[in-house]
């Protein structure tokens, strides 16, 4: 189970020399459609996770088939 605040944690675009974040998206509002939080906040956790600039750093696409989003 991921929290909102695990799902928001460092998410926080200070500016993209000093960041791996792309940019600084409200995932929450993008994704009210899905109700329920617990999953909504599965996705936002993933999403961070793709959407980094440095790809040594940004997850591969075996660890995003494992990711908890794929097994809800």
């Amino acid at each position: 189970k991921i929290s909102k605040e695990e799902a928001n944690k460092d998410f926080n675009l200070k500016n993209l020399k000093d960041s791996d974040d792309i940019s600084q998206i409200d995932w929450e509002d993008k994704l009210s459609f899905l109700e329920n939080n617990e999953d909504k906040y599965c996705l936002i956790d993933l999403f961070k996770k793709i959407f980094i600039i440095n790809p040594k750093k940004r997850i591969s696409a075996k660890e995003i088939l494992k990711h908890k989003w794929f097994t809800i």
